[in-house]
């Protein structure tokens, strides 16, 4: 298993993007966890977790096929949920150990439904 990481294209960045990565990245390698950076249409190998890594809210990056486990920091949010920006390395490092230790096809979700800017806006026409 190995991380895959995918940015944004960094047009309104409000976090450090590189920062959270290099945070993630750093804790991966300490597990002997492998991150690749993906770079356009690839296959993702079986067990890969997808890192979708937007410097904003809008959360624009865009996935590449295939991938089905992800984690989404979206500018201060991770998973649908705020995180502080300093907190968010740390927090992600959480999140990325529990999906990596949980059994194939067991790996547990913690996103929100899907939001627009951080607000439910189903319903509202």
């Amino acid at each position: 298993m190995r991380i895959v990481v995918k940015y944004c294209g960094g047009c309104n960045p409000e976090i450090d993007r590189v920062r959270v990565v290099e945070e993630a990245r750093s804790w991966a390698a300490a597990r002997g966890v492998p991150v690749k950076y993906a770079t356009g249409e690839e296959v993702p190998a079986t067990g890969d977790l997808l890192l979708v890594v937007s410097g904003c809210g809008v959360d624009c990056a865009t996935r590449p096929p295939g991938y089905g486990d992800e984690v989404v920091v979206a500018g201060r949010s991770l998973e649908g949920e705020f995180v502080p920006e300093e907190e968010l390395g740390r927090r992600l490092t959480a999140v990325l150990g529990e999906k990596l230790d949980a059994p194939p096809g067991k790996s547990p979700s913690r996103r929100l439904p899907r939001l627009c800017g951080g607000w439910d806006l189903q319903g509202f026409a």
